[in-house]
């Protein structure tokens, strides 16, 4: 089967649209389990989800810059392995 350009867009539109729900959903379940887990009361759970998204879109553009700048694959390649390094430094 295969898709025409307008049906192709809006399957991608549809896909991108999904994970960012599940991607929300699941930021607001771990913020909700980590405040619950160590007792914080709403405010905290706020200011986390506000420092959250606010890092999000700080992260987005500066990442953006770096992809214009090396590229998009050598830009995924450095966050992943920066991300790996900040896991590993907290164990």
């Amino acid at each position: 089967m295969s898709l025409q350009k307008g049906e192709a867009s809006s399957s991608l539109w549809r896909c991108g649209l999904v994970c960012f729900a599940s991607g929300a959903v699941m930021q607001a379940v771990l913020m909700g389990t980590m405040c619950a887990d160590f007792e914080h009361d709403e405010s905290t759970l706020a200011t986390l989800g506000k420092a959250v998204i606010v890092g999000e879109i700080i992260g987005a553009m500066a990442w953006s810059a770096v992809a214009d700048f090396v590229g998009r694959k050598e830009a995924i390649c450095l966050a992943c392995v920066l991300a790996a390094a900040a896991c590993a430094s907290m164990a």
